[in-house]
């Protein structure tokens, strides 16, 4: 199991994928006489298994280490950081991002928008300070830079950085990358079309030599545009992943032919496409085009 990088949205998603393999684990254990199951069950339990959300991931990784690598992935960082961090949340960061803007007339949740934008792009500060346009721009671009010196001096690591600095890492640093690809020698992405640039390069960097993974997702479901999020890589799978397969999964089992009926038309009022959810077998929605429900 400490092989298998699984990892999802939410953590309630996350324990429900948990639970769902121990049962069918436990299930093959009662059927066969064979001893594997029972070993698999015991390893899910017992070792630091990784079907998780990808922040989650990406902090076990920063702070603990690999599974076989005693040393935390925050000390490749250019030793800023040492062996440690504090995880700080949303309120904590706009409040650091206020104490640095001495400009009344900036909004600081609009400067903190765009850096939120540079990071899950994988743009540092001063690439930022290199390729911004405006004065709003130049303004943030020097917040973006305070703010993270201001985090390494204190600690610091927040959510977004979670994602920043382990793409950063598996980018630039050979010798992780090459850990964390003994590590993870099989990867599953759920909600494949939410990720973002960070997120995809991460894949894109476990799974390049040998191609061994498996992303489950839906672009009509893509909902994390607003945070950097981008359907790219699900749109083009295949030009990503030459030799992939597609499985298409177009029936849905969990609601009624009339519900079905009207997101196909709401999804597509969007120029999305036409919709191809279909209901369960030998149900009619009773409507037609034109007719209110």
């Amino acid at each position: 199991p400490e092989n298998i990088l699984c990892t999802t949205f939410t953590r309630r998603a996350a324990r429900e994928m948990c639970d769902r393999i121990r049962r069918r684990l436990a299930c093959f254990e009662e059927l066969s006489s064979h001893s594997r199951p029972e070993v698999l069950l015991k390893k899910l339990d017992e070792s630091k298994h990784w079907i998780t959300t990808f922040h989650a991931a990406c902090h076990t990784i920063l702070s603990d280490g690999l599974n076989n690598q005693g040393k935390p992935a925050i000390s490749y960082l250019d030793g800023h950081y040492g062996d440690g961090f504090e995880l700080i949340g949303r309120e904590r960061r706009l409040r650091l991002v206020e104490e640095l803007i001495t400009n009344s007339n900036i909004h600081p949740q609009s400067v903190l928008n765009t850096i939120n934008h540079w990071s899950v792009d994988l743009v540092s500060a001063v690439e930022a300070q290199n390729e911004a346009d405006t004065d709003r721009e130049l303004v943030a671009a020097r917040v973006y830079q305070k703010l993270n010196r201001t985090k390494r001096e204190k600690g610091l690591v927040d959510f977004f950085d979670l994602i920043h600095h382990t793409g950063q890492l598996i980018r630039s640093n050979s010798s992780f990358r090459r850990q964390i690809r003994e590590q993870f020698q099989y990867v599953m992405i759920d909600e494949f079309q939410d990720t973002n640039p960070a997120q995809q390069l991460i894949v894109n960097k476990l799974t390049e030599s040998d191609g061994r993974l498996y992303a489950v997702g839906d672009r009509k479901q893509a909902i994390y545009g607003w945070r950097g999020a981008t359907t790219e890589m699900i749109n083009n799978f295949g030009e990503f992943y030459p030799g992939s397969t597609s499985i298409d999964m177009s029936r849905n089992f969990r609601s009624t032919a009339l519900i079905i009926f009207l997101a196909n038309e709401v999804i597509d009022g969007f120029g999305n496409g036409r919709a191809e959810l279909e209901p369960p077998s030998g149900t009619t929605h009773g409507l037609t085009y034109g007719e209110s429900p």
